[in-house]
Protein backbone atom coordinates (compact mmCIF):
# COMPACT_ATOMS: atom_id res chain seq x y z
CA UNK A 1 0.00 0.00 0.00
CA UNK A 2 1.48 3.43 -1.09
CA UNK A 3 1.64 6.65 0.24
CA UNK A 4 -1.56 8.34 -1.08
CA UNK A 5 -3.55 5.17 -0.22
CA UNK A 6 -3.10 5.11 3.29
CA UNK A 7 -3.31 8.92 3.16
CA UNK A 8 -6.75 7.92 1.67
CA UNK A 9 -8.17 5.84 3.65
CA UNK A 10 -6.64 6.40 7.42
CA UNK A 11 -7.17 10.86 7.08
CA UNK A 12 -10.66 10.35 6.96
CA UNK A 13 -11.43 8.47 10.10
CA UNK A 14 -8.70 10.47 12.20
CA UNK A 15 -10.24 13.51 11.32
CA UNK A 16 -13.95 12.43 12.09
CA UNK A 17 -12.04 11.01 15.33
CA UNK A 18 -10.45 14.33 16.43
CA UNK A 19 -6.99 14.03 15.35
CA UNK A 20 -5.08 17.26 14.45
CA UNK A 21 -2.42 15.93 13.18
CA UNK A 22 -1.25 12.76 11.79
CA UNK A 23 2.05 10.94 10.06
CA UNK A 24 2.80 7.76 9.47
CA UNK A 25 6.61 6.38 10.18
CA UNK A 26 8.47 3.09 10.39
CA UNK A 27 8.37 0.60 7.36
CA UNK A 28 5.46 2.23 5.60
CA UNK A 29 6.73 5.98 5.63
CA UNK A 30 9.91 4.14 4.16
CA UNK A 31 8.00 2.84 1.63
CA UNK A 32 9.68 -1.41 2.54
CA UNK A 33 6.99 -2.91 3.96
CA UNK A 34 6.06 -6.78 3.44
CA UNK A 35 2.89 -8.27 3.69
CA UNK A 36 3.27 -8.94 7.56
CA UNK A 37 4.26 -5.07 7.72
CA UNK A 38 1.97 -3.17 10.15
CA UNK A 39 1.22 0.50 9.64
CA UNK A 40 2.80 3.00 12.17
CA UNK A 41 0.91 6.54 13.02
CA UNK A 42 1.66 9.08 15.06
CA UNK A 43 -0.95 11.30 16.35
CA UNK A 44 -2.12 14.23 18.28
CA UNK A 45 -5.41 14.51 19.51
CA UNK A 46 -7.18 17.85 19.76
CA UNK A 47 -8.80 16.87 23.33
CA UNK A 48 -7.50 13.69 25.71
CA UNK A 49 -9.05 10.69 24.98
CA UNK A 50 -9.76 7.51 26.62
CA UNK A 51 -7.92 4.16 26.49
CA UNK A 52 -10.91 2.64 25.14
CA UNK A 53 -11.28 5.43 22.36
CA UNK A 54 -7.79 4.81 21.09
CA UNK A 55 -7.87 1.33 21.08
CA UNK A 56 -11.63 1.83 18.93
CA UNK A 57 -9.60 3.93 16.57
CA UNK A 58 -6.97 1.68 16.26
CA UNK A 59 -9.10 -1.58 15.41
CA UNK A 60 -10.98 1.06 12.99
CA UNK A 61 -7.87 1.88 11.08
CA UNK A 62 -7.12 -1.57 10.41
CA UNK A 63 -10.03 -2.33 8.98
CA UNK A 64 -9.98 0.19 6.63
CA UNK A 65 -5.91 -0.59 5.59
CA UNK A 66 -6.14 -4.73 6.58
CA UNK A 67 -3.26 -4.28 8.30
CA UNK A 68 -2.04 -4.07 11.97
CA UNK A 69 -2.18 -0.18 12.87
CA UNK A 70 0.16 1.13 15.94
CA UNK A 71 -1.32 4.21 17.01
CA UNK A 72 0.94 6.60 19.22
CA UNK A 73 0.21 9.66 20.28
CA UNK A 74 2.93 12.42 20.97
CA UNK A 75 2.39 12.42 24.31
CA UNK A 76 3.35 8.30 24.19
CA UNK A 77 6.42 8.22 22.48
CA UNK A 78 9.33 6.97 23.90
CA UNK A 79 11.94 9.20 23.96
CA UNK A 80 15.01 6.60 23.18
CA UNK A 81 12.88 5.79 19.82
CA UNK A 82 11.79 9.51 19.15
CA UNK A 83 15.10 10.23 17.01
CA UNK A 84 14.36 7.03 14.99
CA UNK A 85 10.42 7.88 14.40
CA UNK A 86 11.31 11.94 13.29
CA UNK A 87 13.61 10.33 10.97
CA UNK A 88 11.16 8.28 8.83
CA UNK A 89 8.39 10.68 10.09
CA UNK A 90 5.75 11.51 6.94
CA UNK A 91 2.73 14.07 7.37
CA UNK A 92 -0.33 12.95 6.43
CA UNK A 93 -1.90 16.19 7.21
CA UNK A 94 -1.90 18.63 10.18
CA UNK A 95 0.69 21.47 11.32
CA UNK A 96 4.04 21.15 12.80
CA UNK A 97 7.45 21.04 12.13
CA UNK A 98 9.33 17.73 13.25
CA UNK A 99 11.12 20.10 15.38
CA UNK A 100 8.14 20.78 17.22
CA UNK A 101 6.67 16.91 17.04
CA UNK A 102 8.97 15.11 19.23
Amino acid sequence: MDFKEINNKITPILKTRGAEYAAIFGSTARGNTNPDSDVDILVRFRDDISLLDHIGIAYELEDAVGHKVDLITEQSLNSYVAPNVKKDLRVLYGEGKRSDLL
